[in-house]
């Protein structure tokens, strides 16, 4: 599971290039790579918390999610930031005013989404580093189920979830995709995807399989994965039968098996996964504008542009050990009482 949380992000990463840098596209599917995630936050978050409420606090929790996100997306924030204004100094009739930039990336601290629609950067809702929808989405799912939905018989969890799935159908319909949350126009088709990735997960953990050491199962899991975010041809049925259908058959199959042994390169994967995903795109809107500036590349830039792919993973690296642990230890020290 955390070599395939890593892989998901690189291939977020890589879908970013073809549809915000202009790359040519390599991961036509990278977008569903958000409803996996929300499968596995469910499955581990109920394997770690389900059976400590009533004991743990809501507010222990929250505090508890809080720390683990708002680090690195801050920093996301901070960073894309930092580009919008740059962007208003260079090209003030192609960027958001000063006001909205601000106000914006104020509520986007907090994983509060952008509340109107602005000239340059429309309704998305967390303008200065995109990928943020799904952390809110995220965190609101997180605590919906931890005041409430933690409580309820499996069954109704279940209902729970397929009422999210029937609203993720009926935006994929109209929408084409299961691209959906990242504005104000589809946010309510947001909802019902998070709410089914994440019941879902929590429903695999509840009726998980023995583990069995096995080097077999693993590299199909990641051959499964790879090959279904990669595929090249778009279609709403197709996106809806990964989400409802494959990615719930992976997750349970990454759940019954493990190498037997500690594997780097898991453990690499697994510590880059939220930083590249937190950080990567302010990095490409800077990379675009660079771009669009300097270069003769236009909107169509060259595939070798794929191999700044690798700094990236190196900066997140970085991150982890240099940023985002010690943060993490500090706030945790400061803000969690022991009990």
């Amino acid at each position: 599971m955390d070599a395939l949380r890593g892989i998901a992000a690189i291939a977020v990463v890589l879908y970013h290039f073809g549809s915000r840098l202009g790359a040519p596209v390599t991961v036509a599917h990278g977008y569903l790579a958000v409803d996996f995630f929300f499968m596995l936050s469910g499955f581990v978050l109920a394997h770690s918390y389900a059976e400590k409420f009533p004991r743990l606090t809501i507010t222990r929790f929250a505090l508890i999610r809080a720390i683990r996100l708002l680090p690195m997306s801050m920093l996301g924030v901070l960073l894309g930031t930092a580009y919008f204004l740059m962007r208003l100094k260079v090209q003030p009739a192609a960027s958001d005013s000063l006001a909205q930039i601000l106000g914006a990336s104020v509520l986007n601290l907090a994983l509060i989404p952008k509340l109107w629609s602005a000239g340059a950067t429309g309704g998305e809702i967390f303008p200065a580093d995109g990928v943020l929808w799904s952390l809110s989405f995220e965190f609101l799912v997180n605590l919906a189920w931890a005041a409430a939905l933690v409580r309820l018989k499996p069954r109704a969890q279940l209902v729970v979830a397929m009422v999210g799935a029937a609203v993720m159908a009926y935006y994929v319909t109209s929408i084409g995709n299961v691209n959906l949350g990242w504005n104000w126009g589809t946010y309510a088709g947001g909802v019902g995807r998070t709410a089914f990735g994440f019941l879902m997960g929590v429903m695999i953990w509840r009726y998980k399989p023995i583990v069995q050491v096995s080097l077999v199962r693993p590299i199909f899991a990641v051959v499964l994965l790879v090959l279904t975010l990669g595929f090249p041809f778009e279609a709403p049925l197709y996106d809806l039968l990964i989400v409802v259908l494959v990615f719930p058959a992976l997750i349970y199959l990454a759940a019954s098996a493990d190498f037997g042994v500690e594997n780097g390169i898991v453990k690499f994967l697994a510590d880059i996964s939220y930083p590249v995903y937190a950080v990567h795109l302010p990095i490409l809107m800077a990379m675009s504008g660079v771009l669009k500036r300097f270069t003769h590349y236009g909107s169509h830039p060259p595939a070798f542009l794929y191999i700044f792919a690798i700094p990236i993973i190196v900066i997140a690296w970085c991150l982890v050990h240099w940023y985002e642990l010690p943060a993490r230890r500090w706030l945790g020290q400061r803000l969690l009482k022991k009990g």
